[in-house]
């Protein structure tokens, strides 16, 4: 199926609005959807075997679509006459369409959504149709929050109405900003009982403006007045008898003014439909992510959303806190005896009251209210069953019931963000959960505690975390937890003045540089534990800081420094529900200067499954079962291999001594040149086959070099080298024939340095002499099958993966780091033979599949089943030469090669290690 279109329809959709409609309108809608032609011509001729109308005009397919005009009537009339009409209940159609060429509703009956447009604004509205295309889904139909994405759906509708109207500049977005999040906060008061009529401000709107928008501007300047005046305030006076009805919210958030935008007819239509969800079904943790996904339409059309992260907070919070309270909870909940349950249940909820939560990278602040959401809980649990076991059920003093059974507070939760809008957004987020915790605390006690105006303080203060001092934002003597998502910037890509706070972050640290900016929330948490040892942290990271050259800096500090891993999460796909989504390779990391007795791991059989749970003794900086003490550092040489690994040859040419495949029959055309023409492989050339040549040179004699054909790319390399700022590089114009490098050996195993992620094996070859590597590759000169069935075994793949870098997601192959760190077996000449018999079946398999690619050979999805028992073969012989007992785990081998890794750096005898339980 050929891949979607998504800018053709938009394009088409323009084109077929924009002219004057006819009664073709429709299945030209039906061709940019991808409707086969046979379909539309059926429709077009009223085919009764496929036209399902009901009276002349219309058009409809069983299942699918069903399309009216409405001529002289309410779009909207029209609409709802047709999803009443029992005559079109046993077509099961999903999509209903009506307009009278000026205005546009359509209704979605699987996922119960609905638009109301000009008929100009249908190509932004595109997406709404994308299910007709067999390509794409809503998620409503299988998220776990309908309510949430649907008005993601609607809000992101609006946002793209009023941009388009009112032409922001991104500078200028501020102000939007504030009246979307106002806009939302009204849209949930006027739906759970803050406003005291349900629906008042959209039932306001829709009787106070016109059909036009032109007042919008002075209704919300006189609404967001009210909201922000007290009652008492004699300016309400002033205002509208209708306004007047609002409440008093709070004064600070409705202080700002010149935040309104214009509107227009189509912008009134999208307010009012927002107002038309049951936004008591939205939950206030969506609102961070919603405002990411309003601001960004490429995620927006994914439809994916941003909520379902919500399960990788769990990763965070449950393991930290969460999980140890539902336990004890449940022990309280079993005590027999009423009178200690009684007493143990208050002193849980004295220990949820005492609990203090700080997440110093909060943005919208989704991290926050979940941790405040599920406390409460707790607390709404312990509270019912006190008063299970309290003889007195009157409740005519309520807030004396509140104070005493209310005592989890948003006054408990700290935050800090760079940026002042999702600062903003997270202390709306938190006071509009701290509502919905009051209307299920008052369920309980027979009453709801008013909930205006807000005053208690969601405390989230906009400052740069990183220069900051933690102290003047959390009460780091009464904190208890530090929890969040820091943003993950890769030390390569952060902007200098992030590097800079990294160096100084890290002062006395050794290769400072090459830690990713992440790592500076590790260490400041650190320091915060200096203050107050009994605080406990979780972070979400990027796996790069448990990998390669990170590890031994990064960890080396934070453990001298007194801290242990509690609790782990190996790596795994942070990813949303949105199709598509690639995804980022994160770990979860629970420390803490205070030892846990207990400790685990979260281990995945690979990055997108399910995590099982593993008690441990130890934890290391890797996240395996191993001592703390325990860092693979870079080496110069090989610990234990028998032979040394190159890099691959750089060029450092300017592209003048490669010949690619346009050129390549001129230079071959000159016979006495052709002994100096190889071929030129990098990792890609390995791994799809594809062929390049260049020049080598480097004992060519002066005829060669003079030929004109060569003369002219030697002096063009010249050229090139003595241009650079690099001493080095000017330096090699001395030899401008020649490549950086000059390894060319007589064979060599190749090793790409970059390997896709999804192959279980990286895919390793031999070359010969005719064939030049470039330094996209390494090498090991003169390698046997022995050493090639060693490298490409499970127990040197699972090392590599661990102590190796990656690049964006890929495997990034380190010499010093692994190969020349990785423990060897030590063995006899016959089990030599035999590594290197099971070697070469994997080459002479690789070779009957002529014209396949290693790339294809080894993509898991592809690869021949022989060349996979032949690895298997291999893996298990290899395995024999560590221990005698099979391992169950890659966990278990890397354990056992950390422990023979401890062993060859200290210049002990591994020996009993091959006799290991």
């Amino acid at each position: 199926m050929a891949a979607l279109n998504q800018a053709k329809i938009i394009k088409g959709l323009r084109e077929i609005t924009s002219g004057e409609p006819d009664r073709t309108f429709f299945f030209k809608f039906l061709k940019l959807y991808g409707f086969p032609r046979t379909t539309i011509q059926k429709l077009e001729h009223n085919d009764p075997d496929r036209n399902i109308a009901l009276r002349e005009g219309d058009y409809g397919l069983t299942k699918q679509i069903f399309f009216r005009e409405a001529k002289g009537q309410d779009p909207n009339e029209v609409l709802e006459s047709l999803l009443n009409a029992p005559e079109l209940e046993r077509y099961k159609i999903r999509f209903f369409i009506v307009t009278d060429f000026e205005r546009l509703v359509a209704y979605d009956r699987r996922v119960d959504d609905s638009i109301d447009i000009d008929f100009s604004d249908l190509a932004n509205n595109f997406d709404f149709f994308l299910p007709l295309t067999g390509q794409y889904e809503k998620p409503l139909a299988y998220a776990a929050h309908p309510a949430d994405i649907k008005a993601c759906e609607k809000m992101g509708r609006l946002y793209d109405a009023i941009r388009e109207l009112n032409h922001y500049e991104n500078d200028e977005l501020h102000g939007l900003n504030v009246f979307l999040a106002r806009l939302l906060f009204c849209y949930f008061a006027e739906d759970t009982g803050i406003f005291p009529k349900p629906g008042q401000m959209t039932v306001a709107l829709e009787s106070m403006t016109a059909k036009d928008g032109s007042d919008l501007p002075q209704f919300f300047e006189t609404l967001f007045a009210a909201l922000g005046t007290p009652e008492q305030d004699r300016r309400r006076l002033n205002l509208p008898a209708t306004i007047r009805e609002f409440p008093f919210v709070n004064e600070e958030f409705f202080s700002e003014r010149g935040c309104i935008p214009k509107f227009n007819t189509n912008v009134r239509r999208h307010l009012i439909a927002g107002g038309k969800l049951s936004w008591r079904e939205v939950s206030p943790v969506i609102f961070g992510s919603m405002f990411q996904s309003v601001m960004d339409p490429e995620l927006r059309r994914e439809l994916g959303a941003h909520y379902t992260s919500e399960k990788n907070i769990f990763k965070v919070i449950g393991p930290l806190f969460l999980d140890g309270l539902n336990a004890e909870l449940e022990n309280i909940l079993g005590i027999k005896t009423k009178s200690l349950r009684k007493k143990r249940l208050k002193e849980f909820q004295e220990k949820l009251a005492s609990i203090r939560i700080g997440d110093p990278a909060c943005g919208s602040g989704n991290f926050l209210v979940v941790s405040y959401r599920e406390l409460k809980m707790l607390e709404l649990r312990a509270v019912k069953a006190i008063l299970d076991t309290d003889p007195d059920r009157g409740r005519s003093l309520l807030t004396d019931w509140m104070n005493q059974y209310s005592k989890v507070s948003i006054d408990h939760f700290y935050g800090m963000e760079l940026e002042e809008f999702p600062a903003y957004i997270a202390r709306v987020s938190m006071w509009l959960m701290e509502h919905v915790m009051k209307q299920k605390f008052g369920a309980l006690l027979g009453a709801v505690s008013p909930s205006l105006p807000l005053e208690a303080k969601a405390n989230i203060a906009c400052v740069n975390a990183l220069t900051s001092d933690w102290t003047t934002v959390f009460p780091a003597k009464q904190l208890s937890y530090i929890i969040g998502n820091p943003p993950f910037g890769g030390a390569l890509r952060i902007s200098k003045s992030q590097k800079a706070e990294v160096l100084a972050i890290f002062p006395d640290v050794k290769d400072a540089g090459k830690l990713d900016y992440v790592t500076c929330w590790y260490q400041k948490a650190t320091q915060l534990m200096s203050v107050n040892p009994r605080i406990e942290c979780a972070f979400v990271s990027t796996n790069s800081i448990c990998q390669g050259e990170q590890v031994a800096p990064l960890w080396g500090k934070l453990f001298s420094e007194g801290v242990h891993i509690n609790f782990a999460h190996q790596t795994f796909q942070w990813r949303n529900e949105a199709r598509g989504n690639a995804g980022v390779y994160c770990v979860v990391v629970g420390f803490s200067k205070k030892e846990r007795e207990r400790k685990f791991l979260y281990q995945y059989e690979n990055p997108q499954a399910e995590p099982v749970t593993v008690q441990v003794n130890q934890i290391n900086a890797y996240l395996l079962d191993a001592k703390e003490s325990v860092f693979i550092r870079k080496a110069s040489s090989a610990i234990s291999a028998d032979k040394p690994m190159f890099l691959g040859n750089m060029p450092n040419d300017g592209g003048n001594l490669i010949i690619e495949p346009a050129d390549y029959a001129t230079f071959w055309a000159v016979e006495k040149l052709r002994p100096y023409i190889k071929k030129l492989i990098g990792s890609r050339e390995l791994l799809h086959s594809e062929e390049r040549f260049c020049l080598w040179l480097h004992s060519a004699p002066e005829e060669i070099l003079k030929i004109q054909l060569v003369a002219e790319r030697i002096e063009r390399c010249r050229s090139v080298r003595l241009a650079s700022r690099d001493p080095g590089c000017r330096k090699l114009a001395q030899r401008p024939h020649e490549f950086r490098d000059l390894n060319n050996p007589e064979s060599c195993i190749v090793v790409p340095r970059v390997s896709s992620e999804r192959r279980e094996y990286i895919p390793m070859g031999f070359i010969g002499s005719d064939t030049i590597l470039t330094d996209l590759c390494h090498m090991v000169p003169n390698g046997t099958p022995y050493d090639f069935g060693i490298l490409e075994s499970r127990m040197h793949m699972v090392w590599m993966r661990t102590v190796c870098g990656r690049l964006e997601s890929r495997y990034r192959y380190s010499r010093n780091l692994c190969y020349n760190t990785f423990p060897w077996p030590q063995v006899s000449e016959k089990q030599r033979e035999q590594i290197e018999n099971l070697a070469r079946n994997i080459l002479m398999i690789r070779e009957s599949y002529p014209g396949t690619t290693l790339a294809d050979l080894y993509d898991p999805d592809k690869m021949p089943s022989d060349l996979r028992k032949a690895h298997y073969e291999l893996d298990v012989a290899v395995e024999r030469l560590y221990r005698r007992k099979p391992f169950q785990s890659d966990e278990e081998r890397l354990s056992h090669l950390f422990r023979r890794y401890e062993k060859l750096v200290s210049h002990e005898d591994d020996s009993s290690l091959f006799n290991e339980e």
